[in-house]
């Protein structure tokens, strides 16, 4: 408990640090300062949680990749907006939900297809949620 909660400390004082350190050159370094915070996450927390769960660094290495690449999908409307469309003064309120709404889109799209953890995640989420409704639309419809 205790290297964890050391590692909590030292998590909140690098995500805290790297986004004040940043903030002072613009809004975009602050952005950018959460890529390295990622990066300080995972040489953190790593090591340590591969030796309490056990997980393969194989494994693990292809999640990342699978999860980097629909990163870089999701972004992927957003550029085009921004750099082919519009331009970042233009883009306005519609044109950012036409961009949020297609970068949604690829998002889910992407989980499917690049075969992401996170869809069993999803599917058995929207399970759960489908089958009450199911339940009680065929429930109202035996008695209608």
């Amino acid at each position: 408990m205790r290297a964890l909660l050391a590692r909590n400390l030292i998590d909140t004082a690098l995500s805290v640090g790297t986004l004040v350190a940043a903030a002072h050159f613009g809004l975009h370094e602050a952005a950018t300062s959460r890529i390295l915070y990622g990066l300080l996450w995972f040489l953190l927390y790593a090591a340590w949680l591969q030796r309490i769960v056990g997980f393969a660094w194989r494994a693990m290495g292809a999640i990342y990749l699978r999860s980097a690449l629909l990163a870089l999908l999701t972004i992927t409307p957003a550029l085009w907006a921004i750099h082919s469309w519009r331009s970042e003064d233009t883009l306005g309120f519609s044109g950012l939900a036409v961009a949020g709404t297609l970068s949604g889109m690829v998002w889910l799209l992407g989980i499917i297809v690049l075969r992401h953890p996170a869809r069993e995640d999803l599917i058995g989420m929207a399970l759960h949620i489908v089958g009450p409704m199911r339940r009680r639309l065929a429930a109202t419809g035996s008695h209608g």
